[in-house]
């Protein structure tokens, strides 16, 4: 499914899942703050602070707004209202989840579900000595949630972006933002949720292509 957006080219994606609750072990996902910058021209995800995603979906969900979705049967588009929700939390768990795949797409110049090799069978799926999973080889969302050991109802957005005249992750960043909000497939409604409680974004970026890469979990936690 493909967005407009001022020569912007910004591709996207949403999936719904109930995680299992069996746990495999992963390292901690690298949160080093001190290495993040502010300025709104850098290109690059480390430019892209977590306080600044936080600030942004919290804001949308402050006020109310319709969300749209298309029908694929009748083709028609639906409209819901959402009141204002309460701000979402940054969960560690969830960037886990979130952080090593948008890395991977754009490493590796893929977008799916799935990882890289997303043709092989499950009984192919590969794992280290630790028992977690190759983001190399074929995964699903409900393995990286398995793997970071988040249990509860999630819902996801993905979406790449590319910019010919500026390559800023803030420019994709916002960009990502509005097509998601415009979007009649899903990502406005999961953004705007109330019973969503945790959050966390991915993001990976491909300095050949200038492509950024996106992942956003939303969870509901059963506090």
């Amino acid at each position: 499914m493909f967005q407009q957006f001022s020569k912007s080219l910004v591709i996207l994606a949403t999936l719904v899942l109930l995680s299992s609750c069996s746990h495999v072990s992963v390292k901690k996902a690298k949160q080093n703050n001190n290495e993040l910058a502010t300025t709104a021209q850098g290109v690059g995800c480390q430019f892209l602070t977590q306080e600044k995603i936080l600030q942004r979906i919290n804001k949308i969900r402050q006020s109310g707004r319709f969300c749209y979705k298309k029908n694929y049967n009748s083709n028609k588009i639906t409209k819901t209202w959402y009141e204002p929700a309460s701000a979402v939390q940054w969960n560690e768990q969830l960037a886990i989840a979130t952080n090593d795949f948008a890395k991977d797409m754009a490493t590796n110049s893929y977008y799916n579900y799935f990882g890289t090799n997303a043709h092989l069978q499950p009984d192919t799926k590969k794992k280290d000595s630790k028992g977690r999973y190759q983001l190399k080889d074929a995964i699903t969302l409900a393995d990286r949630l398995n793997a970071s050991g988040y249990k509860h109802h999630v819902y996801e957005n993905m979406g790449y972006q590319y910019d010919s005249l500026d390559h800023s992750v803030d420019t994709a960043f916002d960009r990502s933002i509005e097509a998601w909000l415009a979007s009649k497939h899903g990502h406005c409604d999961n953004i705007m949720r109330a019973t969503v409680k945790d959050f966390a974004m991915g993001c990976g970026y491909n300095a050949e292509s200038g492509k950024y890469y996106f992942t956003q979990l939303f969870g509901v936690a059963n506090n």
